[in-house]
Order: structure tokens, then C-alpha cells, then sequence
């Protein structure tokens, strides 16, 4: 009966202990939330005061800079053209291309009403031009002047 009282001594001992350890952890907690919620109510207020123009330096990425656009105002609004598809000609070589299967998964595919054309326009090789000049002077004698040659010259 001895050991029971002593043992429940000690047990009321240790949670008076824990809970006065409690009650100053939660002291020192309320006072932080005090503290936090004062800092943040002053936040606020920088933020109402600054409106719109306010953006937060950490924890966001920046805008991106507007370059000015080097353009003539002619062309700066210019959608870009697309070149007409070539008319049908005698020449035109078509491939019709039928797969089997689908090259990236091997499944199986079915015909649709629409099919997509691509145009390849083969451009010829150039033909070289050889032109050949002769000049009918030659170092020992004297070139064909221009006439502001002859007057600088004659000066």
C-alpha cells in the first residue's frame, strides 16, 4: 500500500512537472502569435497603401521584360504570308502513302475522311554562265583612261 502512494506521488509530481512546462511552452507560444499577428496586420497595411504597384520580391518569378520591337511600324504587325499550293501539272509526281500499322506504337489505324498533303518542290541545279572578257591592253602599254583620269592627270 506504501509503494502504491509513493508510486502515485511520483506520478503526480511528473505531470505537474509536464504540465508546468505546458503551461510556460504555451505562454511563450501565445505571446510568438502575438507578435506574428501584429507583424501581420502591419503587412497588410504596407500592402492596402501600396495597391496594385506592389509585387513581393521573394518567392515569385519576375515578369518578363517588354523588348521593344525593332520593326519598321510598317511591319510589326505583319502575320507572316503562307505560299499558295503549286497548281496541278502533268509533271506532278503523287505518292499515295498507306501505313499499316502506326509507326510510333505499331497499333492498328483506321481510314479517315481527311488526309493531310505535304509539297516537296525539287528546284533544278543552276546551269553556270561562263562569260569571258578580254581587254585589249596589256601591262606594257597604257590602259584606256576615263576622262576625270586624264584631268587629274593633266593638273
Amino acid at each position: 500500500m506504501m509503494d502504491d502512494r509513493e508510486e502515485l506521488r511520483r506520478r503526480i509530481e511528473t505531470l505537474e512537472r509536464l504540465v508546468a512546462e505546458s503551461m510556460t511552452r504555451n505562454r511563450e507560444l501565445t505571446e510568438r502569435n502575438r507578435e506574428l499577428t501584429e507583424r501581420n496586420r502591419e503587412l497588410e497595411a504596407e500592402l492596402a497603401r501600396r495597391g496594385k504597384r506592389y509585387r513581393p520580391k521573394a518567392n515569385t518569378p519576375k515578369r518578363p521584360q517588354n523588348k521593344p520591337d525593332g520593326r519598321r511600324k510598317e511591319f510589326r504587325r505583319h502575320g507572316g504570308t503562307t505560299r499558295p499550293d503549286p497548281p496541278d501539272t502533268e509533271n506532278a509526281i503523287v505518292h499515295e502513302v498507306e501505313l499499316d500499322a502506326c509507326p510510333l506504337c505499331g497499333g492498328e489505324l483506321e481510314a479517315t475522311a481527311t488526309c493531310d498533303e505535304k509539297f516537296v518542290t525539287d528546284i533544278p541545279e543552276p546551269k553556270p554562265e561562263i562569260r569571258r572578257c578580254r581587254e585589249s591592253w596589256s601591262p606594257t602599254s597604257t590602259p584606256p583612261t576615263t576622262g576625270s583620269r586624264r584631268r587629274n592627270n593633266a593638273a
